[in-house]
């Protein structure tokens, strides 16, 4: 009798609740409509940003073989990442000529009390293959890769940076060590950080040290000097030299190779210009 009794009261709490939750739905949905084509006057749209980290990065693209979130090299004004994608999106509504006037717009971010911009950097990519690209890949043509001052606190002394301390891997201009390599392409932190490591300075003479591993092997990659150009000229070369160290770090091997390579623009846009679809 009492089990009987409590699958009555259940079934009937069940069918009760789906009658609500249908009448609340259809009087929601009913309420859109008429707000938004009903309406005496213009509705009001409040907008909300997502400015975490994770907009920074491209969301999960199957026919490039990425099924995670993945490194976006221009961060949030990259064409691929998910924020420039919503501010893209955004950017056509806004355009639409069908809704000026026709609604009132509200926007607003998550809270940021400590965002500066400390330095300016330009992104480049190899536009030749160096003498070492088979055994490390790197840099290399379509890899993002930051110029300018590592050091992006509002001090100009290289030795008080505030990632040097908050990241334990910058190292003065030395990205990494012998013991602890960026592995490239394996991790996809870890060569995120790489691509994203400023090299050279502001004046494209500040000698950078980064160390890489690939394969099972590891490398020191040494930035020397802007050959020609100047940073932020559409092209300019860098000299670079690379040397193998033995996996216990206690030996070099083979001889150090070194190489002029010209660097161009990773993207062929103007992010001043309007959005691409």
């Amino acid at each position: 009798m009492t089990t009987t009794s409590l699958n009555t009261n259940r079934w009937l709490a069940l069918g009760l609740l789906a009658i609500l939750s249908f009448a609340a739905t259809a009087s929601l949905d009913a309420d859109d409509r008429d707000l938004v084509r009903e309406a005496g006057r213009e509705p009001y749209l409040h907008i909300i940003f997502d400015v975490s980290g994770s907009m920074n990065w491209t969301p999960p693209i199957e026919a490039r073989g990425l099924a995670r979130d993945s490194f976006a090299p221009a961060y949030g004004d990259d064409p691929n990442s998910k924020f420039y994608q919503a501010k893209s999106a955004l950017f056509r509504v806004l355009t639409d000529p069908e809704l000026e006037g026709a609604v009132n717009w509200g926007f607003s971010t998550y809270n940021q009390d400590r965002v500066r911009v400390y330095r300016k950097h330009w992104l480049y990519q190899a536009l030749e293959k160096p003498p070492w690209g088979d055994a490390l890949p790197y840099p290399a043509p379509g890899q993002g890769k930051l110029f300018g001052d590592h050091c992006m606190d509002d001090r100009d002394g290289d030795t008080t940076c505030d990632l040097d301390a908050s990241t334990g891997k910058i190292t003065g201009d030395r990205l990494g060590s012998c013991g602890t390599p960026q592995r490239l392409i394996t991790n996809l932190e870890e060569t995120g950080e790489l691509l994203s490591f400023p090299v050279l300075g502001d004046t494209g003479k500040t000698l950078t040290d980064e160390w890489v591993s690939y394969g099972g092997r590891r490398f020191r990659v040494t930035w020397e000097q802007v050959e020609s150009g100047l940073i932020g000229d559409q092209t300019l070369t860098a000299k670079l030299k690379v040397r193998e160290a033995r996996s216990d770090c206690q030996v070099w091997l083979g001889e150090e190779q070194e190489a002029v390579l010209e660097f161009g623009p990773l993207y062929d846009q103007d992010y001043s210009n309007p959005p691409r679809d």
